[in-house]
């Protein structure tokens, strides 16, 4: 299986997941988060993502028992990868894909702004758990034939949070603080997007000669949370 296709089958999962996903998490203070793809873990997303995968397109794999989340690394099993699987006759001993997803915020579920987005996916420190951490690891592991990280995020204008506003009128202070962040960013256009930022980064994969080239799709009307909407999905296959 191509990493093209398996974007294909993650843009509209993602969507599937925002819109199904059962999963109600909390900050550390305990205030509850609104349900949807922008405030589900990495973890979580990976599980259902693939559930839903192996239940709609049951003929890209040989067998769906070569399928699994969070599964421990050989060389570390504290450490687990988000996603292993074989859509060829190989077993999990000599997994065709290992795939590690991170989630590129750029807004709290609050609408405010989210430091930790942009570092999530450059920073090359460790304590960040960045995609550049991700990399590391995969890249030291036996653990598959193909490696690759695959992220995705939501992308913002004015336009699609005036959309925000007009499905969820009683949302009305956390779209107020989302475009204050989106106009904050200083941005032509008043635009929030992943694009310069995977530009970047895959200016920076290309010079270490890490990875393959970057591959992207969109994903559309993932609506579940009031701060969703449009989005990209995006994947390093490493070399």
């Amino acid at each position: 299986m191509q990493l093209e296709q398996i974007l294909d089958r993650f843009s509209e999962g993602l969507v599937v997941v925002d819109r199904q996903s059962k999963f109600s998490n909390s900050s550390r203070n305990g205030i509850k988060y609104l349900p949807g793809l922008s405030t589900i873990y990495e973890p979580q997303c990976a599980e259902e993502v693939m559930t839903w995968w192996k239940k709609t397109y049951p003929k890209d794999f040989h067998n769906l028992k070569n399928i699994s989340t969070n599964y421990p690394y050989p060389e570390a099993r504290a450490n687990k990868c988000d996603i292993i699987f074989s859509s060829d006759d190989q077993e999990l001993d000599n997994a065709e894909w290992a795939i590690e997803l991170k989630k590129i915020a750029f807004l709290g579920d609050n609408g405010k702004n989210n430091d930790y987005g942009p570092s999530k996916l450059l920073s090359p420190f460790l304590k960040d758990r960045s995609l550049s951490h991700d990399i590391i690891k995969l890249k030291e592991s036996k653990l598959a034939r193909h490696k690759a990280v695959i992220g995705y995020g939501f992308d913002y204008t004015i336009s699609s949070l005036d959309v925000a506003l007009s499905k969820f009128p009683h949302e009305v202070d956390r779209i107020k603080n989302a475009k204050k962040t989106v106009k904050s960013a200083g941005m032509p256009g008043d635009k929030l997007e992943m694009k310069p930022l995977l530009d970047i980064a895959d200016f920076i994969m290309e010079k270490l000669d890490l990875t393959k080239p970057l591959v992207t799709r969109e994903f559309k009307d993932a609506w579940h949370h009031p701060l969703g909407g449009n989005g990209t999905v995006f994947a390093w296959e490493l070399k």
